[in-house]
């Protein structure tokens, strides 16, 4: 992987809850906890858990 390409990646990660944020928002207040099917995740459930993958993935770094 070239310099350009890291960089390019590191820039795409640092922008991905930006990019969350103005998505989610873009989606209605009612239609935010509507499940496609049984056992899928809402639109809520994703984003709390990335929320908390980050966390955790932030702290496991830390601890290495």
């Amino acid at each position: 992987m070239s310099p350009a390409e890291r960089a390019a990646w590191i820039e795409r990660y640092a922008n991905g809850p930006a990019l969350l944020e103005a998505t989610y928002a873009r989606v209605p207040a009612e239609v935010r906890q509507w499940r496609p099917g049984p056992g899928k995740w809402s639109a809520h459930e994703i984003v709390v858990h990335c929320a908390d993958s980050e966390t955790n993935a932030h702290m496991r770094i830390r601890y290495l």
